[in-house]
């Protein structure tokens, strides 16, 4: 539940009832198809019955990829929430599925594992309240530092948090 005024609102792309409670996001409208996404206009790149890929808009790489579960789930935050199996067979399910579209060679979204950023950014940091993991080539970072910083190959940061981290939290004995 967010916040209550009183009004229905929108903050970080994730609609609200007047009583704080979810009733929509920008990202169940482009995996229910209602909405193209805006970097892929007219198409996903890749749907199970669990999730969706397309590509982030204005992703800080050539290559950058989110992985969406067609389910509402706030952040990596509250996986726990959803019951600790159900939560590990989600991050599986985005992880294995990203995995998979992106590990194939010769094709447009290939990116060789040894430049593979996984992961999501974390709350406050992220940009839409909606679940997304990041596949994104390293080897092709858009000009400008930020890009290189919000994506830390080695360095702990507040801001990202690596697959393995999350799965670490969550405990690798519910996976």
């Amino acid at each position: 539940m967010g916040q209550t005024s009183g009004k229905p609102y929108t903050y970080k792309g994730v609609s609200y009832d007047k009583d704080g409670f979810m009733t929509n996001s920008l990202f169940q409208d482009i995996a229910n198809k209602i909405i193209p996404p805006s970097s892929t206009p007219g198409h996903l790149l890749h749907e199970t019955p669990q999730c969706v890929i397309f590509a982030a808009r204005g992703g800080s790489s050539e290559t950058h990829l989110l992985v969406v579960p067609k389910q509402w789930v706030k952040s990596w935050r509250v996986l726990m929430d959803m019951g600790p199996k159900e939560g590990a067979d989600l991050l599986k399910h985005l992880e294995e599925t990203g995995r998979t579209f992106t590990s194939t060679e010769g094709s447009e979204y290939y990116i060789s594992p040894a430049n593979l950023a996984v992961g999501f950014h974390s709350p406050p940091f992220n940009s839409i309240d909606h679940l997304h993991l990041h596949f994104v080539d390293r080897s092709k970072f858009r000009e400008g530092f930020k890009h290189r910083l919000k994506f830390p190959e080695t360095l702990w940061s507040p801001w990202f948090k690596r697959i393995n981290e999350v799965y670490d939290d969550i405990g690798k004995d519910k996976i």
